[in-house]
């Protein structure tokens, strides 16, 4: 590791120990600038920008405090100081779960801006994919990463990689997408939403518990069936969760 990061490592280690909050904060906040910089010095093919609220950010003491956020911290710098880590074919993998931690940390917007070169239209999507355009629509309503330009819908070339080739990335922009939404609308709002989503499934597939109770995403061939049974199971943990929110709400 060079010495600028090592030097961040061991301040960050002395910190945690002591449960130094304000030292916390201001190095996870450096963490976040130096990713930044290194991801549009690296990127540049891909991305025009990449910026967040770090002017206004309101870090979670709880969160900043625990041992995920400092296994996450070192891991990024470790990252950061290695090349075989920084590639294009890594890309994806990198922004969706840097976009996860800036969630976790507080930050409520992690905004970038994609070279169009970087971008495809609905019709190069549904080719990659070897998928209709109703059912690529269904996708992007489920969480495949989308951008409404001035014409047209585009998505960035990792997100299609990562869709059809690797599922638990797959899963995590799902899960991404679900926190950007539950940022815009209410809590009871989103709990109508989610179940309305929940039923819909239920009525596509009969009972999920007797057809599929029994097994995993990754057990079932159909890519389809995988894809909405794992999207099944996240919705019914996220309205367990709303549900306890509102209740804590009325009480």
């Amino acid at each position: 590791m060079s010495v600028q990061f090592q030097q961040l490592s061991s301040s960050l280690e002395q910190a945690i120990e002591a449960k130094n909050l304000s030292v916390i904060e201001n190095e996870t906040t450096l963490v976040f600038f130096t990713i930044f910089q290194v991801f549009m010095r690296t990127f540049a093919d891909h991305i025009q920008y990449i910026k967040g609220d770090l002017d206004v950010l309101r870090l979670d003491p709880q969160y900043i405090l625990s041992k995920d956020h400092a296994d996450q911290l070192q891991q990024w710098l470790q990252r950061l100081d290695s090349p075989e880590a920084l590639t294009d074919s890594n890309f994806g993998k990198l922004k969706l779960d840097l976009e996860e931690w800036y969630y976790k940390v507080g930050g409520q917007q992690l905004m970038i801006g994609y070279e169009q070169a970087y971008l495809l239209n609905i019709a190069e999507t549904c080719e990659l994919l070897g998928v209709s355009k109703p059912t690529l629509y269904k996708y992007i309503q489920n969480g495949l990463e989308c951008l409404d330009t001035s014409n047209q819908k585009k998505i960035p070339r990792f997100a299609v990689e990562l869709w059809k080739h690797e599922p638990l990335y797959m899963l995590k922009m799902q899960r991404n997408f679900q926190i950007r939404q539950l940022r815009n609308m209410s809590v009871q709002d989103r709990f109508k939403e989610v179940s309305s989503e929940i039923t819909e499934l239920e009525l596509k597939y009969g009972d999920f518990i007797t057809k599929f109770g029994h097994c995993h995403g990754d057990d079932l061939e159909d890519w389809d069936e995988a894809n909405d049974y794992n999207l099944w199971k996240d919705l019914l943990e996220e309205k367990e969760e709303l549900l306890l929110t509102l209740k804590q709400e009325r009480t």
